[in-house]
C-alpha cells in the first residue's frame, strides 16, 4: 500500500462519510465500528503461516491497514470535537454542511 495524494483524500472523505453516518444513524454506526473492530482483531491476531492465502500477505500490510482505519476513526471523532468546542454560530454552519437537525447531535 502506497500513500498517494488519492489515497489521503479517499481516507478524509471516507472519514467525513462515515462522521456524517455516526450522527444520522446511531445504530448502524456502532454496528459497523464493532463489525470493523472484530475483523480487524481477528486479523491482526492471527497467526500468519506458509503457503496462507490471504488478501493482505504480510504482517507489515496488517499493521498499515490497521494504522489507516485508526486514522480515520481519529479524524471522525476529531469532527466531533470540534463540532462541540464550536460557538453557535459556527454549530450552526456545521449543522448545514451535514445536514444536522436539532436533536440529532447526542
Amino acid at each position: 500500500m502506497e500513500m498517494t495524494v488519492a489515497s489521503l483524500i479517499g481516507c478524509v472523505g471516507a472519514a467525513i462519510l462515515l462522521y456524517w453516518l455516526r450522527d444520522r444513524c446511531r445504530l448502524v454506526y456502532g454496528m459497523l465500528e464493532i463489525t470493523v473492530g472484530v475483523i480487524g482483531v481477528s486479523i491482526l491476531l492471527r497467526p500468519l503461516g506458509p503457503g496462507d492465502i490471504a488478501i493482505i500477505t504480510t504482517r507489515t500490510e496488517q499493521l498499515k491497514w490497521a494504522a489507516v482505519i485508526a486514522g480515520i476513526y481519529i479524524m471522525i471523532r476529531g469532527m466531533d470535537n470540534v463540532y462541540h468546542g464550536l460557538s453557535a454560530q459556527w454549530r450552526r454552519r456545521w449543522d448545514w454542511v451535514f445536514h444536522k437537525t436539532p436533536g440529532h447531535n447526542v
